[in-house]
């Protein structure tokens, strides 16, 4: 589960594709659900982002998001939202990107598990610059990532706010 999470947020679908299919080989049968969901997203993440049937590989993630994830809330509800953000806007549906990022805003609100904060930031950025909206603006909420990260020492993450900056 770890090395899967750690694979998406790095945003290497090479790593979370092969820690994915490691994990699943353990349990094929999916008999660990909550276990067994991080696995399964992280193959999401990793087809939708490579550009392999990414509204297939979203509309899959969601659903296990739902089953394993939601209800009741479990650990990783609004980096997994944001990740499913991701997947909507590799495959090109905007809307549904946002509406994942907007749940995922909700459920770092609520629930208060914030380690994913500036990764959202990012991905939120990087649907602004989708959206055609003013370049201004997405370099004000990159920015935002990226501060908040290093306040946070979340390198990672202001490292892909960097690459969002320069892009």
């Amino acid at each position: 589960a770890f090395a899967v999470t750690v694979a998406v947020l790095s945003g290497d679908p090479v790593r979370a594709r092969t820690a994915a299919k490691r994990g699943i080989a353990v349990d094929p049968e999916f008999s660990f659900l909550y276990f067994g969901a991080y696995q399964r997203l992280a193959q999401c993440w990793a087809r939708a982002v490579t550009g392999q049937d990414p509204a297939a590989a979203a509309n899959e993630a969601e659903a296990l998001i739902a089953a394993a994830l939601a209800d009741p809330p479990r650990s990783g509800l609004a980096m997994w939202c944001g990740m499913l953000g991701e997947m909507w806007l590799a495959a090109g549906d905007l809307e549904r990107c946002a509406t994942a990022l907007d749940r995922a805003d909700a459920f770092l609100d609520t629930y208060g598990e914030r380690y994913a904060e500036g990764l959202l930031l990012v991905l939120r950025a990087r649907l602004m610059r989708a959206r055609g909206e003013p370049p201004a603006d997405v370099r004000a909420v990159a920015e935002r990532a990226r501060a908040l990260s290093v306040e946070r020492e979340a390198h990672l993450f202001s490292r892909r706010a960097e690459a969002e900056l320069t892009s």
